[in-house]
């Protein structure tokens, strides 16, 4: 299992992962759903080998996707997604509609690989929530997207609530410290 990195170090991983997804073609919302999903078999398959269980069914899960190469891997991951899809609970809200937009093997091997050399499940809250901010917050950058509408950055978010509420500010800032 990959040695906990820095927050700037993890949010580069993420950019690399989504360099190679925009190199395959897959387009900004698109990379992210892809993401999500992989990072999702992956870290279920890391709660796993902690001994706390697994919520995806056997033949479905990150081990038998990162054996194969390929078409076989671009069609078992297609196979997942879709199975994922038909479950009754949570796992089935989390992959509706779930299509592969990865279709060269050789850039889902990639991302697989790249995804493989991190322990995401052990990863802090913050750092979670850095990458997603951080995935906006580029996106926002992209002028001909309209993508910034989406993005607030952290320091603006702050600033309100200062403004707005002092007293949550101070005991905010007191639990982060």
């Amino acid at each position: 299992m990959a040695n906990q990195k820095t927050e700037g170090a993890l949010l580069n991983k993420v950019w690399n992962i989504a360099n190679v997804l925009a190199a395959a073609g897959v387009g900004f919302t698109d990379y992210i759903t892809q993401l999500t999903y992989i990072l999702f078999l992956k870290m279920d398959d890391e709660k796993e080998e902690l001994g706390l269980g697994s919520s995806i069914p056997e033949g479905y899960k990150w081990a038998d996707l990162i054996k194969l190469n390929g078409t076989d891997l671009v069609d078992k991951y297609e196979e997942i997604l879709e199975e994922l899809s038909k479950d009754e609970g949570l796992i089935g809200t989390i992959f509706t509609k779930a299509t592969n937009k990865i279709d060269r093997p050789v850039m889902l091997k990639k991302v697989i690989d790249m995804v493989s050399e991190e322990n995401w499940y052990m990863m802090e809250g913050d750092f979670k929530g850095a990458i997603y901010e951080g995935i906006l917050e580029k996106n926002g950058q992209d002028k001909k997207s309209g993508a910034g509408q989406y993005f607030t950055p952290r320091a603006l978010i702050n600033a309100i609530v200062d403004v707005i509420d002092p007293i949550m500010s101070i005991c905010v800032n007191r639990v982060k410290m």
